[in-house]
């Protein structure tokens, strides 16, 4: 008799994989220290933190399964307390696959994508730079030329100016043309 219901009997395994992050800062000397987080979704809690001075990747510890199943994360950047940069607000979802491979071997895919997209992504944070207000300096004007006491023209006066100086000179050209023509 012919079993369609035959097991399939897998080894004994384990799968490692980590997750990778990385952070770009706007200028590569400032090592500001930032903290990203990983969270587990079901039941929420804090898997692992690890910081990242300035600009530079990172990845957490390997996680280890032992069983076939989808596996939700969270990763994000804690807020900093730096006066020079606010902390990145992307918050990105990792979705790890166990599964079995032809051999009956554990393996473990990562997917991550920035929450609530559906296009694939790296984990990469750009927090903001806050620009520091400049000082005002203390500028002195320049002194006034003792020989020229004469005003600039206002902007509207020079237009004026420019058209009148325009009409005389066609006018001037039209005169020569009809005395060139009175004269032949």
């Amino acid at each position: 008799m012919l079993s369609l219901n035959t097991p399939v009997l897998a080894k004994e395994s384990t799968a490692q994989t980590s997750i990778s992050v990385e952070n770009i800062v706007d200028k590569s000397s400032d090592n500001i220290t930032f903290s990203i987080v990983l969270e587990s979704i079901d039941p929420v809690k804090t898997v692992e933190e690890i910081s990242i001075d300035g600009a530079g990747k990172g990845s957490f510890s390997p996680l280890t399964f032992t069983t076939v199943g989808q596996y939700a994360y969270r990763v994000y950047q804690k807020t900093t307390e730096s006066k020079d940069y606010q902390a990145d607000t992307t918050i990105f979802d990792v979705l790890i696959f166990v599964t079995y491979d032809e051999e009956g071997t554990l393996v473990a895919k990562v997917v991550s994508r920035k929450a609530g997209e559906d296009e694939k992504s790296s984990i990469t944070f750009r927090p903001k730079s806050l620009v520091k207000p400049l000082e005002p300096s203390k500028r002195t004007l320049p002194k006034q030329s003792q020989t020229s006491n004469k005003p600039l023209p206002l902007t509207g006066e020079a237009k004026g100016l420019l058209g009148i100086l325009g009409v005389a000179f066609l006018v001037l050209l039209l005169a020569f043309y009809v005395k060139g023509k009175i004269n032949k």
